[in-house]
């Protein structure tokens, strides 16, 4: 009788262990039908795709080399130019060496961190849904929500930016790890891995995105910490502090590229004067990209004028029924934890809304954050407020009442 409770704790972590596996897999397979038009296409993707396939093999050329990446590139317009000191430095020797290691294969490479990329997304919202409480089911609808985005999609196809993809992708990862890391009560090696590798990645990505999206994540932990009394008394100084031990030293581990693009980041083209001048244009002439009628619509193949490849609706449907549901929980929960959430979000969303829809509130901001460019990229910053507070509306429908739970 004595081996029974252990023969249950084999059976219980079989199946656990299976559960995961089921998890990994769906992830994948995700991932998998998101990157089919790289898997069957001979030709380049839309805007920056083949930009930055190239610097991935001209970087994995030079770690063939030496053995070492380099912040240099050759081109025909200018010798030792410092691409990789200026420009996610470290993701392009992530890759670099992924190509090495794949055979010399750059192009699998590539394909491969866009795959790695979805499942970050994908896996990141899931492990916070699981987090916040949420069954293994409803667990993927945050997850799937955000993945299947057309801003988010259209940051891969439309844009091609490939440096705000990874970083994008790796912050719901980050975010998970760090709720992980803060929450337990001693230090475990999975999130402990997770919230260190995604941060490696995430500082060394683009660094716009970084920028702006430490801000924002900064402002809502701030504002959760001062209005969520729950939050406020979870928190301990020695789990913070453990916190921050995992993340500093991965901030680091860029700083091969991050000190010299500090030191003379106003000595580039975008830094200067001429810089700030065209980054005002950028903003003014794509400004239209984000009217109401673009960014609010039933359709995905709503796109402005001579941006035939950018669909950048947000999940009109979704918010709609995000708009109910406060409704219909106002009647019934009232108040509580996750109803301050939910409001903590709802403002959040909105004040990024009006601030990429006005170029004047943009460009009156501090000069690093009017180096934006295009305000559309802020709505990804939207999209991650709209799927957090889906999660939050699953939380609190599936503890409410059953007649409630129907709404789910």
């Amino acid at each position: 009788m004595s081996s029974l409770p252990l023969w249950r704790d084999g059976a219980a972590a079989r199946r656990s262990a299976s559960r995961s596996a089921v998890i990994v897999g769906l992830a994948a397979l995700t991932s998998a039908v998101l990157v089919w038009p790289m898997l069957f296409t001979t030709s380049g993707l839309g805007g920056d795709w083949e930009h930055h396939l190239w610097y991935v093999w001209r970087q994995s050329l030079a770690i063939r080399a030496d053995g070492a990446p380099s912040m240099f590139v050759n081109t025909d317009y200018s010798v030792f130019y410092p691409q990789y000191a200026f420009y996610g430095g470290t993701i392009y020797v992530l890759a670099g060496t992924l190509a090495v290691v794949l055979g010399d294969s750059p192009l699998s490479a590539y394909i491969l961190t866009y795959i790695l990329g979805f499942m970050a997304a994908y896996g990141g919202w899931y492990w916070t849904g699981r987090i916040l409480g949420l069954g293994r089911c409803l667990a993927q609808v945050p997850a799937l929500l955000f993945v299947t985005s057309a801003c988010y999609l259209t940051l891969v196809y439309g844009q091609g930016d490939w440096p705000e993809f990874l970083a994008i992708s790796v912050l719901p990862l980050m975010v998970a790890a760090g709720l992980s890391v803060l929450r337990a009560e001693r230090l475990r090696a999975l999130p402990a891995i997770a919230l260190a590798g995604s941060s490696i990645v995430f500082f060394g990505s683009h660094i716009l995105t970084v920028l702006w999206a430490s801000t924002l994540l900064g402002l809502t932990a701030v504002a959760l910490v001062v209005f969520v009394p729950s939050v406020r008394r979870q928190i301990r100084r020695r789990r913070l502090l453990r916190l921050v031990a995992l993340v500093i030293p991965a901030l680091l581990v860029n700083a091969w590229f991050l000190l010299p693009m500090s030191a003379y980041a106003s000595h580039t083209r975008i830094g200067s004067q001429h810089g700030y001048v065209a980054g005002y244009k950028d903003l003014h002439e794509t400004m239209h990209l984000v009217a109401f009628h673009h960014l609010f619509t039933l359709s995905r193949a709503t796109t402005a004028f001579g941006h035939p490849d950018y669909a950048l609706p947000l999940p009109t449907l979704v918010i709609v029924w995000l708009l109910a549901s406060v409704v219909i929980l106002l009647a019934s929960v009232r108040r509580g934890t996750w109803v301050r959430v939910l409001v903590i979000l709802a403002v959040i969303a909105a004040a990024i809304v009006v601030l990429m829809t006005h170029a004047g509130l943009l460009l009156a901001l501090p000069k690093p954050y009017t180096l934006l460019q295009f305000s559309y990229r802020l709505e990804d910053y939207v999209l991650m407020c709209v799927t957090a507070a889906v999660a939050v509306v699953l939380v609190l429908v599936r503890s409410g009442s059953k007649r409630l739970r129907r709404w789910t």
